[in-house]
């Protein structure tokens, strides 16, 4: 059976993408932070882990270590809350809190997963990076700009590393409108009626997991 690992499974997109995923024959396990598990089934497992505590984020990997031997799809999707900032305003705190969730979370799970003999040619990793990383970066969000640039270097290295395992980083203006062009991704997702954004961002991703 299909083994998939999700994290930020809390987030609008998460929850949007296991409840689509609940529906098929496969194994699932997301992880969220403080919110309440929303999907319990018997191949489906959840584990609270706080990837700013580096105990909670080896809890969270042993426990995808024990549940399974293999990993056929990793979705990472975990952030926390944006913030409208000055820069002058930001600590090195909330910068770091954003990199520990965005980049060393996904960095100590691989190294793991890679030691382990988990990963294999056949699996492929999904990453939700921002398309603040790329032109001229929107003001007042350092911390959240900082943390998705960190995190598109990062996993060009893992593709020059690991080149038989597949990864995509998947970026919002892949499904933007001419008009939406200017807007910062927050926005987006916040504003649009229709939450397109998340829904368009879903059906990506399950585009590739098939």
């Amino acid at each position: 059976m299909v083994n998939i690992i999700i994290t930020g499974g809390s987030s609008s997109i998460g929850r949007e993408l296991i409840s689509k995923l609940s529906l098929k024959k496969i194994n699932i396990i997301y992880q969220i932070n403080k919110s309440k598990p929303f999907i319990k089934k018997k191949n489906i497992n959840f584990i609270r882990s706080d990837f700013c505590n580096h105990v909670s984020l080896k809890k969270f990997i042993n426990f995808v270590t024990k549940k399974t031997n293999k990993i056929d799809f990793l979705i990472h999707l975990p952030s926390s809350k944006i913030q409208i900032k000055k820069f002058e305003d930001y600590s090195w705190f909330e910068i770091n809190s954003q990199i520990n969730i965005q980049v060393r979370s996904l960095h100590f799970l691989l190294t793991s997963l890679i030691k382990k003999k988990m990963l294999s040619r056949k699996t492929k990793i999904i990453i939700l990076g921002s398309e603040a990383t790329s032109g001229r970066p929107p003001r007042g969000m350092l911390d959240y700009v900082a943390s998705k640039g960190l995190l598109k270097w990062y996993c060009n290295i893992f593709r020059r590393e690991f080149k038989d395992i597949k990864l995509t980083l998947l970026s919002p203006n892949m499904f933007k409108s001419p008009l939406l062009s200017n807007l910062p991704e927050f926005f987006i997702e916040k504003n649009s009626k229709k939450n397109s954004y998340k829904s368009q961002i879903v059906k990506k991703i399950l585009s590739i997991l098939k």
